[in-house]
């Protein structure tokens, strides 16, 4: 696996949102734009789930630095003639310390951001797939509260029976109202490539990204199923 590139600038709220979230992508350094083949692509591109053919759930926990906490849950039901995914994300920054004008230590107090998310996608062609993500997004800091939606598309390609392209808008939406102040969502662009070889086993993938606040980045990975 591997991910280059310059980072994001951070002049965009819910930086979270940027994290990579699933065991599987992490190992792929993050190339999973175009590969999609499971229930964590509703945090990559949401046209991979009209790949799907059974119900998946998934859980994560991820422990960050400085108490630091990733928290997600997804699960996926096949419907027809579209697959349907609820899913969710809770991200807790620990405690952080509070002060008051002068310095003066008042304790410390929490910060946490919510996501529940539905996606839903389908073959809009027997080579093409689309999907869509909707999520209502809160922001929680001491004792202020900012709220909003968001939403992704995404699409697939099946070039060849063994290459598959993607590219998927993420992140799209009003930005989140501090009291006066209005911080911009981390509106992403990304796009990929994604092939199969030896009767499928092998998995090669690389991608791109691009915050709308931040610099594209780069990323490649792969992955060998071992069968009995």
């Amino acid at each position: 696996a591997w991910a280059g590139g310059a980072g994001t600038a951070g002049t965009a709220g819910l930086q979270y949102l940027l994290l990579g979230s699933g065991a599987r992508q992490a190992g792929m350094g993050e190339a999973f734009t175009a590969v999609g083949d499971d229930v964590n692509t509703v945090h990559w591109n949401p046209a991979g789930l009209a790949m799907l053919r059974q119900h998946e759930v998934s859980l994560s926990y991820n422990r960050w630095v400085a108490d630091m906490s990733d928290q997600g849950f997804a699960y996926v039901a096949p419907l027809s003639p579209m697959r349907v995914a609820v899913h969710a994300r809770y991200f807790r920054y620990g405690d952080l310390a509070k002060t008051d004008a002068a310095g003066g230590s008042l304790g410390s107090f929490g910060s946490s951001d919510l996501a529940l998310g539905m996606s839903s996608a389908l073959k809009v062609s027997r080579r093409v797939s689309a999907g869509a993500t909707v999520r209502w997004l809160r922001s929680a800091m001491d004792d202020v509260t900012a709220n909003t939606v968001s939403a992704d598309f995404g699409g697939t390609v099946q070039v060849t029976s063994w290459l598959r392209a993607g590219g998927a808008v993420q992140h799209l939406g009003p930005g989140l109202a501090y009291v006066k102040e209005v911080t911009p969502l981390p509106t992403t662009i990304k796009t990929g490539l994604a092939a199969r070889m030896l009767g499928g086993n092998l998995g090669l993938a690389v991608a791109a990204s691009k915050p709308l606040a931040g610099q594209w980045q780069y990323y490649a990975g792969a992955e060998f199923r071992i069968r009995e």
